[in-house]
C-alpha cells in the first residue's frame, strides 16, 4: 500500500510494507520529498493598465520554492527588493509557469534567485517589458441630450423673490467652507450695492441737476448752485 499525502510545502509519501513472518519483518518506511528546481526563465511584464507581473517558467521543479528579487547581480541583502514563494503542487519534478504580482516600484530589469530545500539555487537576469497604456477616452466624451424640464434655468419673478429671502442663502450649507463662500458672496453683494448708491448720489444726481439748469427749467436753483460772479468794469473819470 502506498499513500501520498501533501501538506503545504512538504510532499510526504508514506510507504506501508507488510509481509508475513515475525514482527521483525514488519516495517514502516517514510520518504520525504523536498522541493527542488532544475532551472527557470522568465520576464517582468507591465500590461496596458500598469499592472506589473513576474512571469516565471520553472523546469524540473516541485514543492515550495523561495524567490528573491534584487536590484543588481551582487545579490546583497541591501539590494534585496522582494521575497516571494511559488508552490509546485507535484510530487515528481515537472515544468510549470507561475505569475507573481509585483509592486509599482519595479521599473527595469531585475536579478532573481530561486532556492529549493536541497540548497540548490538558480539565479538569472530577468528582462523588463512594458506595454503602452490603454487610454479609454470614451468615458470622457460629452454627449448632447435634450432634457424634459421646460422650466429649468429660466429667470422668473417668483424665483427672484425667493432668492431675496435670507433663509435661502444658508440653505444647503453643510460645512465651514460653504459658510465662508456664502459670507464672501454676501460681502461682495453689499459692496456692489454700496458702490451703486454712491455712484447715483454723488455722480448721477449732480449731473441731472446741471442738465436741468442748463435748459432753464430751474433758473433759481441754477443760480443758487452756480451764483453769478459780478464782472469788474473799468470806470473812467
Amino acid at each position: 500500500m502506498i499513500v501520498a499525502h501533501q501538506i503545504m510545502n512538504t510532499n510526504l509519501e508514506l510507504m506501508l510494507s507488510i509481509s508475513g513472518g515475525t514482527d521483525d519483518d514488519t516495517s514502516f518506511t517514510f520518504v520525504h520529498n523536498s522541493s527542488q528546481i532544475g532551472d527557470f526563465d522568465g520576464s517582468i511584464i507591465v500590461d496596458q493598465r500598469s499592472n506589473r507581473y513576474l512571469n516565471v517558467t520553472m523546469r524540473n521543479a516541485s514543492g515550495l520554492l523561495v524567490g528573491r528579487l534584487y536590484q543588481s547581480k551582487s545579490s546583497n541583502q541591501d539590494d534585496e527588493e522582494l521575497i516571494f514563494t511559488a508552490y509546485i503542487n507535484q510530487i515528481s519534478p515537472t515544468n510549470e509557469t507561475v505569475i507573481i504580482p509585483l509592486p509599482a516600484s519595479i521599473d527595469r530589469d531585475r536579478y532573481i534567485c530561486i532556492s529549493a530545500d536541497d540548497y540548490n539555487r538558480k539565479c538569472h537576469q530577468i528582462d523588463f517589458y512594458s506595454t503602452p497604456l490603454h487610454m479609454d477616452t470614451s468615458r470622457y466624451e460629452w454627449f448632447a441630450r435634450v432634457g424634459n424640464c421646460d422650466d429649468c434655468n429660466q429667470l422668473t419673478m417668483k424665483g427672484f423673490l425667493r432668492n431675496l429671502n435670507p433663509m435661502q442663502w444658508i440653505n444647503g450649507v453643510d460645512s465651514f467652507n460653504d459658510a465662508i463662500m456664502i459670507a464672501t458672496d454676501i460681502i461682495v453683494y453689499v459692496l456692489i450695492l454700496l458702490f451703486i448708491f454712491i455712484f447715483i448720489t454723488k455722480c448721477l444726481c449732480p449731473l441731472y441737476q446741471c442738465f436741468i439748469c442748463c435748459y432753464g427749467c430751474c433758473d433759481n436753483n441754477c443760480l443758487s448752485i452756480h451764483p453769478a460772479v459780478p464782472s469788474k468794469m473799468a470806470t473812467k473819470y
